[in-house]
């Protein structure tokens, strides 16, 4: 597990509803935002109410083509299903890039 810092553009943004109750006890919005930089993308996690997001700017409030600076928290499991590594990167703090 590491906490890294990513510095982007928002490629995309993805929201569906999770109402299996399991994951957290309560039904909530999961989003994928995609993050571009010259590097390439890379796919992070907001768990909306049940996550770890502790800044006062959401998910929700993003559009694409803003600058955005991300703390994510990443983890890589030690077993993975299939031929491909299963990375996890969830999001611990978001803001807006200002000039």
């Amino acid at each position: 597990m590491r906490e890294i810092r990513l510095t982007g553009t928002v490629a995309a943004i993805q929201t569906e509803v999770i109402t299996n109750l399991r994951i957290c006890g309560r039904a909530h919005e999961r989003t994928t935002l995609t993050l571009e930089d010259d590097s390439g993308q890379i796919e992070v996690i907001d768990q909306g109410a049940c996550g770890k997001n502790v800044s006062s700017l959401k998910v929700s409030m993003l559009k694409t083509g803003q600058q955005v600076d991300l703390l994510v928290l990443i983890i890589i499991p030690t077993r993975s299903e299939g031929s491909g590594l299963a990375l996890e990167t969830t999001i611990s703090f978001l803001d807006v890039v200002r000039d």
